[in-house]
């Protein structure tokens, strides 16, 4: 079974940092600016289940499922 990929929607985006905290293989905040974003796409099951947990949290939902 293929893993999921995640996107982070940067407009919506506030830089609260819960993407990297939860799931710092997979995310981090672009230096210099106030946006997170995935710099790895989950390679294995934990990598997944780390950023479904940072969509989980993410306060607004910028962090998104783009497919399964």
């Amino acid at each position: 079974m293929a893993l999921a990929k995640f996107e982070v929607a940067e407009d919506d985006c506030i830089g609260c940092s819960l993407c990297p905290e939860r799931a710092p293989e997979n995310m981090e905040m672009i230096p210099g600016g106030s946006v997170a974003r995935v710099t790895l796409q989950p390679a294995n099951k934990d990598q997944e289940q780390a950023c479904y947990e940072a969509a989980e949290y993410c306060p607004i939902g910028a962090l998104e499922v783009c497919s399964e």
